[in-house]
């Protein structure tokens, strides 16, 4: 056969030419044009190994890039950071970027500012844009959004956007900062445009190829007016080229814009579509998109209102363990929108099932379910739905103690109920009792249980001697038989109690007899210690108040384990404890009183842009106290820079007089060319900061 011929003369020239090779390899090499071949054949070797080891390192970052995004997706973040770092290893900077992010936001590991920071500044400094605008934004935001102790810089923050270059977060950040005159920036209004347009410009691009997120951007870009002025035309052109893509998001803003103007033709046509879109989402599995469903068909005057369906979908989303539904459901049960009888549900109860899935998010390292935990024990309740997106309901608020007691007795009075039930199915004759015959009891008597829930004693026999009252120090004290005719009588008529028949122990009553509810600070403890642990510099300082109360209605006061969380919150950088140090010791007459630790504090705090700590800390340099000296050119430098933010964008500020009153005063006690100092220092902070720091 050809190819046979064909493979044994290939054979022959190989071996031809590998004994040419063998016997004049010496003589190539004497030669130029032999020296030109076996350069040839090396670099042939060299440029094959390199493409076979190019393609081998493609093939496995890949690999790992794949599995990290699927560990990110399905929140597996231990074996996303394991993957990134593989990747770290092998020169990708994007991978340094997405663990710095896993650091800062304490997924997968306990939050770590300080690596976090280290990765997102390798990343930075290699180019990579989104890692220098979200450094940028580091600096810009202040200590109460992050605490990362980068600082709050402007100027910073400035020369991370411009290394950015093209990004659009970046062009978007500068005009920004244009328009508001910040890093020392003048408010220029036309440059700000400028950037406000780039911005525009690169998503432009985007959407005509068929980008549809960009599409949906610059549709919620003209529609909110937050940079250029509103454009309604444009932001509905862009919406609807993405929801031709099906694209939930617009065609939700969609339906709602139109709305909104009165056209209800096509209102009502986004309505339907969106209609089918949740649909074919439920199809899929997606819980939410019940919830959604449950909502539009919520909206009256449109063609899809249907009352009887929202409530079957938002049955449909609670029963599946969605935790808003649970809390809408309880919602609209007590607002009498739908019937808690007929779906045999308990409004209290719902709100508890809810609570378990929130603790449930927690346990499992949800840091903000941790944080919203401690919110309502420390607020002592829990929190509703609040304003929903298509609902109409407001924010309440329930004793969380007392759904917890409901939701329990709820439970049980339906146990019981169908004990009897079950009891009056196998209820038989009574067996009359024959003379001298033992009385055994029944198997029907014996399937009863009459023991106490939770008790470790046996029933007590009719025919059982009673035991001798025991001494008072055997009861708890809440137990303790009262002597006092008096005290009986309130045993008698019972405790205060609800409507469900359950004390109101956790409450009083105010001077107009509304019922106030207290915190419950032990579970506040709990959940803010479990985020505490995980990093969260919120968590530390909201430990730090608790500790720090020292109301009537606090049990936990202890200053010194107030100063640690509040200290280990400020070390992470997180602003309102800087202030909090500050007046703890700056508290006039404590034993704890340290004017210079006060004004370190209040520093910080200031530096942070905490316009009541910038006044603080202005009275307390003039001041001076315990541990400080009097210092009146620092005190005028940071009044002047109030009196300028005031001046500028708190025209109507309450303590404008103040501001200006300790100006005079603290000028006084200087000499002018201190007072010309003091004025240029603080237009070096304003250039630095910005006015509206």
């Amino acid at each position: 056969m050809k190819w046979k011929k064909s493979w044994l003369r290939f054979l022959d020239d190989f071996e031809d030419w590998r004994n040419r090779f063998k016997t004049e390899r010496g003589s190539l090499w004497s030669t130029g044009r032999g020296r030109m071949i076996l350069l040839g054949i090396a670099a042939v070797a060299v440029a094959g190994g390199i493409t076979v080891y190019q393609l081998n390192r493609y093939f496995t970052m890949k690999n790992y890039r794949t599995l990290a995004d699927m560990a990110v997706k399905n929140q597996f973040y231990e074996e996303a950071q394991n993957n990134y770092e593989k990747l770290i290893n092998m020169g990708d900077v994007k991978a340094l970027y997405e663990i710095a992010s896993l650091y800062l936001e304490g997924k997968g590991t306990r939050k770590n500012t300080v690596k976090g920071l280290e990765y997102l500044r390798e990343a930075a400094k290699a180019g990579y844009s989104p890692a220098q605008v979200r450094l940028g934004n580091l600096y810009y935001a202040s200590g109460d959004k992050v605490s990362t102790c980068v600082g709050h810089d402007y100027k910073q923050a400035y020369e991370w956007f411009m290394k950015a270059g093209n990004n659009p977060d970046a062009l978007d950040a500068i005009g920004e900062m244009y328009k508001r005159g910040l890093g020392g920036l003048n408010v220029d209004e036309s440059m700000a445009n400028s950037y406000f347009n780039r911005w525009i410009d690169i998503y432009v691009k985007r959407a005509e190829k068929g980008d549809v997120e960009a599409m949906r951007t610059l549709g919620a870009y003209f529609s909110t007016g937050s940079k250029l002025p509103i454009n309604m035309d444009k932001a509905i052109y862009w919406y609807e080229e993405a929801a031709k893509h099906r694209d939930v998001e617009s065609v939700e803003a969609l339906a709602t814009l139109f709305r909104v103007r009165n056209n209800i033709e096509k209102s009502n046509k986004y309505f339907s579509m969106l209609e089918g879109l949740y649909l074919e989402m439920i199809d899929r599995g997606d819980k939410n998109a019940m919830l959604s469903l449950s909502d539009i068909y919520r909206i009256e005057n449109t063609s899809i209102y249907n009352p009887e369906k929202s409530v079957e979908y938002l049955i449909m989303a609670a029963d599946r363990g969605n935790y808003e539904a649970k809390l809408i459901m309880a919602d609209l049960i007590e607002d009498g929108v739908i019937s808690g009888e007929v779906n045999n549900t308990d409004p209290m109860v719902l709100r508890f099932e809810a609570r378990k899935i929130r603790e449930e998010q927690a346990e499992n390292g949800d840091i903000s379910a941790m944080l919203s935990l401690g919110f309502d024990a420390l607020t002592g309740t829990l929190a509703s739905s609040g304003h929903h997106r298509y609902g109409e309901s407001g924010k309440q608020r329930v004793n969380s103690r007392k759904a917890q007691e409901r939701a329990k007795k709820y439970e049980q009075e339906k146990e019981e109920s169908e004990m009897v039930v079950i009891s009056e199915e196998r209820t038989e004759p009574e067996k009359p009792v024959v003379p001298g015959e033992s009385e055994e009891p029944s198997e029907n008597m014996a399937s009863i249980d009459t023991s106490v829930e939770g008790a470790d004693h046996e029933p007590v026999m009719e025919t059982a001697e009673v035991p001798p009252m025991p001494e008072h120090e055997d009861f708890p004290p809440e137990q303790v038989p009262s002597e006092d005719p008096m005290d009986i009588a309130e045993i008698d008529d019972g405790p205060l109690t609800d409507d469900m028949g359950l004390p109101v122990d956790e409450s009083f009553m105010d001077s107009d007899g509304v019922e106030v509810i207290l915190p419950d600070y032990e579970e506040a403890i709990k959940w803010f210690t479990m985020a505490a642990q995980h990093g969260e510099a919120k968590a530390m300082y909201e430990l730090g108040s608790i500790y720090n109360d020292s109301s009537d209605f606090s049990t936990y006061y202890n200053p010194d384990t107030a100063i640690y969380w509040l200290t280990q919150s400020a070390d992470l950088c997180y602003e309102p404890a800087y202030m909090s140090l500050g007046l703890i010791y700056g508290a006039s007459g404590s034993i704890r009183e340290n004017a210079r630790e006060a004004q370190r504090w209040l520093t910080k705090a200031a530096m942070e842009g905490d316009h009541t700590a910038q006044k603080l800390l202005a009275e307390s340099l003039a001041k001076g106290g315990r541990g400080a000296q009097s210092d009146m050119f620092n005190a005028l430098i940071w009044t002047l820079v109030l009196k300028s933010y005031i001046g500028t964008f708190d025209t109507d500020s309450w303590y404008k007089d103040d501001i200006s009153e300790m100006e005079k005063n603290y000028s006084y006690y200087l000499t002018p060319a201190e007072v010309q100092k003091a004025h240029v220092e603080a237009d070096i902070l304003r250039s630095k900061y910005g006015s509206a720091w």
